[in-house]
């Protein structure tokens, strides 16, 4: 079960280089390349945009935008709405460059030197556990109906947080048992998520 802060975007939550290339990719890219004919696809034979091999799970360092692979009278539009999204983010990047491929030989490619991720980014907070997991810590939170059924789970982020403490509370006054280190470690998890959910402006948190 995916427990999550609803209406959170958690895709825009890039954390290095790869995240950021990939919501390029998706936010940018993919729906341009929708407004191509399936002949000017053809040329298409790997990512179109990437990070250097060094840089994959770094803050900085060189993404590189294959243009090569797209027919001319669409490199302006790719790069513009590159540049759009890296400007809306306040993503800091250096002179661009055009330059031919070493690993895809004689490609060309354009190379955007990424200073830094924004120190500003806060990733939302997210949690996989099975379902068993959560019907034990519904159980030791005391949150049954209506905040979850069996195969589901939804709960006001305060409310969450007030039962949490509640716990807690209850747990140094000998009044409840003390879970074990993974339980522990979820529990917490879930506080930062409902701290994170509140302080952002959002309600619920959510899984199924």
């Amino acid at each position: 079960m995916d427990i999550h802060v609803v209406g959170h975007d958690y895709e825009s939550d890039f954390k290095d280089l790869n995240d950021l290339s990939w919501w390029i990719q998706k936010k940018v890219i993919g729906p341009i390349m929708k407004k191509m004919s399936n002949e000017e696809k053809q040329s298409f034979k790997h990512d179109p945009i990437a990070p250097d091999g060094s840089s994959f799970s770094s803050t900085s360092g060189n993404l590189n935008v294959y243009t090569g692979m797209f027919p001319p009278k669409w490199r302006p539009r790719i790069l513009g709405g590159i540049s759009w999204f890296l400007q809306g983010e306040k993503i800091p990047t250096g002179t661009w460059t055009t330059d031919i491929s070493g690993f895809f030989k004689g490609e060309q490619v354009v190379r955007i030197p990424i200073k830094s991720l924004p120190t500003k980014q806060e990733p939302g907070v997210n949690l996989g556990l099975s379902t068993s997991t959560v019907m034990k810590i519904r159980d030791l939170l005391e949150i049954g109906l209506p905040y979850g059924e069996d195969d589901n789970f939804s709960i006001h982020a305060d409310t969450l947080l007030s039962k949490i403490e509640s716990y807690s509370d209850e747990v140094q006054q000998g009044l409840a048992p003390e879970p074990d280190l993974k339980i522990k470690h979820f529990i917490e998890t879930l506080r930062q998520m409902a701290e994170w959910a509140i302080k952002h402006g959002y309600t619920e948190i959510a899984g199924a």
